[in-house]
């Protein structure tokens, strides 16, 4: 009786949770329609936008730019001026993140974000347009377009198949001295979240690799670092294997692999501005 008489009261319960989670859903939902109605309404008054794709002074900044951002993700076709409006956001978003990184530059007393690695800068004189390359950040994506851009042979695209970030940088050196010509560009950063940086590591190369000669010998070397007495049998390390060798390569500072060396030691943040910062 008495499990009869819990069941009942979990049952109830689980109705109005389930109640109560379907009108906060419509509550959010006529919400939405609501400044999505008002924000295309043709207004001139501060504080809201028009659809000229001018952004007007606004009493909260930050919520217009989460009201647009969801506008464009639920409707891909969007009109002229709506990507007007939108670019324009994109563009205080990359200011704003531009200020953050100067801010801490100058604030800092480490000095990072200030050394060139000339194989992740790809320039392109002709279109003036550059590019810092951070390995598991969108890199086999950006150096594909810039291969593109460069249209080498097919004999060249094949030899360089699994190596994107080396061909990019042939085909667009840098120049001589980047800093004085970096302005000139119109110059893309791409970074991602640390953690999923390292997600996508340890699956792409600890384990799909791990049939490969140089990231298979990495594997076994460190399992016998790390791996407490797991056999040699063993071909791929753990997550938290992988990680203390990874903290371990950085902390020592020594060759530190491209692929999880931090971000901010991958491009001269704190030397260079760039016109995009994306994520």
């Amino acid at each position: 009786m008495c499990w009869q008489r819990w069941r009942t009261k979990m049952l109830r319960g689980l109705v109005t949770m389930r109640t109560l989670t379907t009108l906060a859903l419509l509550f959010c939902l006529s919400l939405g329609l609501v400044l999505i109605q008002g924000m295309f309404e043709m207004k001139d008054r501060s504080g809201e936008l028009n659809t000229s794709g001018t952004v007007v002074q606004l009493s909260d900044k930050h919520e217009e730019m989460n009201l647009i951002r969801q506008i464009v993700r639920r409707y891909p076709n969007i009109s002229e001026t709506e990507k007007t409006l939108f670019l324009s956001l994109k563009r205080a978003d990359y200011e704003e993140r531009r200020k953050t990184i100067v801010h801490y530059c100058r604030s800092s007393k480490q000095k990072i974000g200030e050394k060139i690695f000339n194989n992740t800068l790809v320039y392109d004189r002709v279109d003036k347009v550059s590019y810092c390359m951070i390995a598991k950040a969108a890199s086999s994506t950006w150096s594909t377009q810039f291969i593109n851009l460069g249209n080498p042979g097919d004999r060249i695209r094949h030899q360089y198949r699994n190596a994107l970030q080396l061909l990019a940088p042939m085909l667009f050196p840098p120049p001589a001295d980047p800093v004085a010509v970096w302005n000139d560009t119109t110059s893309i950063v791409v970074v991602r979240h640390p953690l999923g940086r390292l997600a996508s590591v340890y699956q792409q190369k600890f384990v799909e690799l791990a049939s490969n000669a140089g990231w298979g010998r990495l594997n076994r070397r460190i399992i016998q670092m790390y791996g407490k007495g797991r056999t040699s049998e063993d071909d791929v390390p753990t997550p938290e294997e992988a990680i203390l060798y990874v903290i371990s390569n950085i902390e020592s500072g020594l060759r530190v692999d491209q692929h999880w060396r931090p971000q901010h030691n991958s491009c001269p943040f704190c030397l260079m501005q760039f016109s995009i910062y994306a994520k």
